[in-house]
């Protein structure tokens, strides 16, 4: 390895906790490994009295009990020994996102730490092929001695072994590995709307939630995220969050954002451009496929494109025995394939009458249609989030969001906007939120 490559200053770190939820678990272990230009120079551990029973089986797989850690030193009086270990060096850690998480809580602040490096990450990259990154699965691969899996001491000494692998083995070696640190403590814990921007404030990804720091916090803990997931945690410099007055408004706000700014990371409701739906042309008995903005109210359906369309009409076909050539799907004259393998009853070869095919197809229709949209015009839904002293009203129309203002007075402004293009989602949101909740405040506009 070219240790010079490396920063010269390191800690390599690992905690052992009570859970995985940062904002509810304790330390109970710590161990740090101090590498001063590719050279071991010290090591420390801490056993600390976590201030509650271990779960049973994390004293099972770990071999320590709560009556062992009930002697130890509290956090608070470990924390001095701590900063001072890690001061002015780059944190190294595998998965380093959850070790820090709880590192802040033991060190109030931002960490001491120069910069982070995430051996997790870099597995990701420099082994993509490897069937599991875990730390013990990579060491028994590369043949690293780990004595002691789920042991501060061992895993952080590991981590030193995994990084010495992996760093010549970088796919980009003028990449920068160091990342400086996100404060996700500082996140809001209510329900809204969080943006993950990169480099040059590019936009990443956009999501909801009702939590948003406790789904933030998910992006970066978990080790058994996809290779696209990881590759975009890796990326994100800055997070910005927009709250909302509770879940609808978050919704909403998520998928009309996505849809104006098209992130790089949300590749499904990214390539949503124009919905389709199945038009039953009754004076001239033909399925028509159509725009979902020009197959009007009788439309059947919302479909994302074509072949989602097309795969649905198959599938009603086999179900009610319907007749693919008559339906467009397949060519030819007389009896279709289907009426040999009993899957049509013969309207293609007058076996059955055409009035009675259509029926059942409209039947397979009807039940996917849309539902009307119940008022003469558009509407404000009110939302309140009381705890943080929030009201919104989300102006809609025809299952069209038009947006969210947080002042009653302020709803028929949201009107003169332009009205957003139909999209399956904000169809979906609004529909289940009105079944779920018949008695919300809803104002005629």
């Amino acid at each position: 390895m070219n240790a010079a490559a490396l920063p010269s200053r390191l800690a390599i770190i690992d905690v052992e906790t009570t859970g995985l939820d940062p904002q509810r678990d304790r330390l109970w272990e710590i161990a740090v490994v101090l590498v001063d230009d590719g050279c071991v120079v010290a090591r420390q551990h801490w056993l600390v009295n976590p201030g509650l029973p271990l779960p049973p089986r994390i004293e099972a797989l770990c071999q320590i009990s709560h009556a062992e850690l009930r002697l130890q030193p509290s956090l608070a009086e470990i924390a001095p020994a701590l900063s001072e270990a890690l001061r002015g060096r780059t944190l190294v850690a595998h998965n380093l996102r959850f070790d820090a998480a709880f590192l802040r809580r033991a060190l109030p602040g931002k960490l001491p730490s120069r910069g982070q490096l995430c051996t997790l990450s870099l597995a990701r990259q420099c082994l993509p092929n490897a069937t599991s990154h875990s730390l013990e699965a990579l060491c028994q691969q590369l043949g690293i001695a780990h004595f002691a899996a789920h042991r501060a001491p061992s895993d952080a000494e590991a981590t030193w072994q995994l990084l010495q692998h992996l760093w010549p083995l970088r796919p980009n070696q003028s990449a920068p590995a160091v990342r400086h640190e996100l404060n996700l403590a500082a996140l809001p814990q209510r329900p809204g709307v969080y943006y993950f921007y990169g480099e040059h404030d590019a936009l990443l990804y956009i999501g909801k939630s009702r939590q948003l720091r406790q789904r933030v916090h998910s992006h970066f803990y978990a080790d058994h995220h996809s290779r696209r997931q990881l590759q975009m945690t890796q990326q994100v410099r800055r997070i910005a969050v927009t709250p909302c007055a509770g879940e609808l408004g978050a919704l909403l706000l998520e998928a009309a954002e996505i849809q104006r700014l098209q992130p790089l990371y949300n590749r499904l409701l990214r390539r949503q451009r124009r919905l389709f739906s199945w038009h039953w042309d009754s004076q001239t008995a033909r399925l028509q496929l159509l725009s979902h903005d020009d197959a009007g109210a009788a439309s059947s359906g919302v479909f994302r494109s074509p072949k989602q369309a097309r795969a649905w009409l198959q599938q009603q076909t086999k179900h009610a025995q319907l007749c693919p050539q008559r339906l467009g799907l397949s060519k030819g004259h007389g009896a279709c394939f289907a009426v040999q393998l009993g899957q049509c009853l013969g309207v293609c070869c007058g076996q059955e009458s055409a009035a009675s095919h259509d029926a059942r197809l409209q039947a397979c229709l009807a039940a996917r249609r849309r539902q009307a949209w119940p008022w003469p015009g558009p509407i404000a839904i009110a939302e309140h989030d009381r705890e943080h002293r929030l009201s919104q009203w989300h102006v809609v129309h025809d299952w069209r969001y038009l947006g969210s203002v947080n002042q009653r007075r302020q709803v028929r402004q949201a009107l003169k906007q332009t009205a957003a293009c139909a999209t399956l989602d904000s169809y979906h949101i609004l529909l289940r939120h009105l079944q779920a909740n018949p008695a919300c405040e809803v104002i005629p506009l």
